[in-house]
């Protein structure tokens, strides 16, 4: 099996301690179905894991979110999302583009103390995490960021 094949899951041993978690979810790209399960899902698992509700995030409108400064993210708990699987779109909402702004991006989600951030998108989407990452690495910020693939052109791999 391919190394980035490698499935996702629970482990024993974890990096962040989930009480000093603060985490974000962000929806890029198009739409398609399932985008809500998502965002539910990993809400709930964070919770599991212990992290206070009120550090975990919504980021609005896709990656603008992120460089719109009248953007500002929603806090997610669990009664936010109880139900939303059976909503179409996605309750955060997402856009197209806005890659090249990456530094902006940045300094926004250290602004607000994200260090768990979850992007859940397709090649531009991943692209974006994969820059942020690579961002957030060179100025010595420590952050996750895990990309969540998703298509409606059966293309994941």
């Amino acid at each position: 099996i391919p190394p980035f094949t490698i499935r996702a899951g629970p482990r024993k041993k974890i990096y962040f301690d989930p009480k000093k978690v603060t985490a974000a979810i962000i929806t890029c790209g198009g739409l398609c179905p399932g985008l809500n399960d998502v965002v539910q899902n990993i809400v709930f698992t964070l919770d599991d894991y212990g992290v206070p509700e009120d550090q975990i995030f919504g980021i609005r409108n896709g990656l603008m979110g992120l460089y719109d400064h009248k953007s500002k993210p929603m806090h997610l708990n669990r009664s936010v999302v109880n139900g939303i699987q059976l909503q179409g779109g996605t309750i955060l909402g997402t856009s197209r583009g806005g890659a090249a702004k990456v530094p902006r991006m940045v300094d926004r989600l250290d602004l607000w103390g994200i260090n768990m951030l979850f992007v859940v998108g397709g090649n531009g989407g991943n692209a974006a995490a994969h820059a942020i990452h690579n961002e957030a690495e060179k100025r010595g910020i420590k952050m996750a960021v895990i990309g969540v693939p998703k298509s409606i052109d059966n293309d994941i791999l």
